[in-house]
């Protein structure tokens, strides 16, 4: 029997996996690096990443209990425990198909670089770091208005580093983040982060009809695909969604995104629980799933791959579902 969750946090985890499962299938147009009309259905996992961070902020930083490291060292333990597991089966295969053995732990390694066969987990890497800093992020964050000053401080910081890049592209200057793994672009997770926790803090769009506020997202979200569509490029030199990460029309995006399913959904349900609480699992594991189908399905037409989209996340939640009736490991499994 799965328990009860909060609905509106699980259709957002549902759909920030969906959307990193659109990420990895329409992206023959984006590492050709031709605009294809393709492309506006990439854009559309753009908000995948952020929303997962904000998600995070919103429940970690919003616990009615003080945070402490034991409980942050034991959420590290899980998530580095499902890595290890995952690049061992890899290694395990790739000796049994090549006769070459890899270290595991240099593969763990690699993926903090986002590198290797698991490059998706530098995202892990990030929770971890998050989870490192989180007492004393939890304490300060939480004092008076202290959540305030601090989210408004990380959406400027993320303006800036926008804004930099921006000029410096256009000037002919290297793209500084590009040296800059995404595991440690902290002033963007970090600022969906404190995002979540801020809106956990203060409903500022309670206001607004939902009406006005689904209207106002539809406008907004047609702008991004657009914007990201005509402007990558001319911006940054290169299509991938991850440029806009700290670009301010995608940060009113993910707040209106957020707020919104949070305004609709504001009731309890189960059935949706059922797959979001593998949310984490299924997206470790759903680019391996990718890889499986392209043993058996050509995936180098954008268009078609939207028909694997659903298939992929379901296929992901089997595994996530099969792997959580195994003794011993299913305690790593809802991490």
């Amino acid at each position: 029997m799965v328990k009860k969750r909060v609905v509106w946090i699980d259709i957002i985890k549902v759909v920030a996996l969906i959307l990193v499962i659109v990420l990895h299938l329409i992206s023959n147009s984006v590492q050709l690096n031709v605009r294809k009309a393709s492309l506006l259905i990439y854009y559309c996992g753009t908000i995948s990443v952020p929303l997962f961070f904000m998600v995070s902020g919103y429940l970690l930083l919003n616990k009615k209990e003080a945070i402490t490291y034991k409980y942050c060292i034991n959420k590290i333990i899980k998530i580095l425990f499902f890595m290890l597991l995952c690049n061992l089966v890899f290694v395990l295969i790739f000796w049994f198909k090549t006769g070459n053995v890899l270290n595991v732990f240099l593969e763990m390694c690699l993926n903090f670089v986002q590198d290797g066969y698991f490059y998706h987990f530098w995202y892990l890497w990030s929770l971890i770091i998050i989870y490192l800093l989180l007492p004393i992020l939890y304490k300060v964050f939480n004092e008076k208005k202290n959540y305030y000053y601090i989210t408004i401080t990380f959406i400027l910081i993320s303006l800036f580093a926008s804004i930099i890049n921006i000029i410096r592209y256009q000037n002919g200057l290297s793209v500084f983040k590009y040296s800059i793994i995404q595991s440690l672009r902290w002033w963007i997770y970090f600022t969906y982060f404190m995002l979540g926790g801020f809106i956990a803090k203060t409903d500022f769009l309670a206001k607004l009809s939902t009406i006005k506020h689904g209207l106002i997202l539809l406008f907004t979200f047609i702008l991004c695909l657009v914007y990201e569509y005509f402007m990558a490029t001319k911006l940054y030199g290169n299509l991938y969604a991850e440029n806009f990460y700290d670009n301010l029309i995608i940060i009113v995006l993910v707040v209106l995104f957020f707020t919104f399913i949070k305004k609709v959904f504001a009731k309890r349900g189960e059935f949706i629980a059922y797959f979001a609480q593998f949310s984490l699992v299924m997206y470790m594991i759903h680019v391996t799933v990718i890889d499986v189908l392209k043993m058996f399905l050509k995936m180098n037409n954008d268009y078609i791959n939207v028909l694997y989209i659903i298939p992929v996340f379901l296929l992901s939640y089997l595994v996530a579902y099969i792997l959580d009736k195994i003794p011993i490991l299913n305690k790593f499994i809802k991490l």
